[in-house]
């Protein structure tokens, strides 16, 4: 389906998608993550959330906040990512993926920084479409 493929255009990514994401970035392990979450959540419960098991319910904020805090994430992203792993009908429209994953504090960067991340992306997108045809 679309929403296990996690470079989808329009698709919000479960909350699955956003912890392997970010384990994959920054090599962290799930002790790690509970290291990160302040021990609010356990080893096995980052686990479970990363394994993709369906949430039952809707988490509690605290929950939310210590998502967002040890991942990085906003909170419109981790809450539609919560959303998402519930089964919740959530449409696009927040943009691309890569977007919706850009960390919380984006904004702090300068001009020049942010210029450079977008020439690389420029570059990489129109490698990518180069090579398509």
């Amino acid at each position: 389906t679309d929403h296990d493929h996690p470079g989808d255009g329009d698709q919000v990514p479960t909350l699955q998608q956003l912890i392997q994401t970010r384990r994959d970035e920054r090599g962290w392990t799930y002790a790690d993550l509970a290291e990160r979450s302040g021990g609010n959540l356990t080893r096995s419960r980052w686990q479970q959330l990363g394994s993709g098991a369906r949430l039952k319910s809707w988490p509690e904020p605290a929950t939310i906040h210590t998502l967002v805090d040890a991942l990085g994430y906003d909170y419109a992203t981790v809450v539609l990512a919560c959303a998402q792993s519930l089964g919740l009908p959530v449409g696009g429209g927040r943009g691309p993926l890569l977007a919706q994953l850009i960390p919380a504090g984006a904004d702090l960067l300068t001009d020049q920084m942010r210029d450079a991340i977008l020439a690389m992306i420029r570059a990489a997108v129109q490698m990518l479409l180069v090579a398509q045809k």
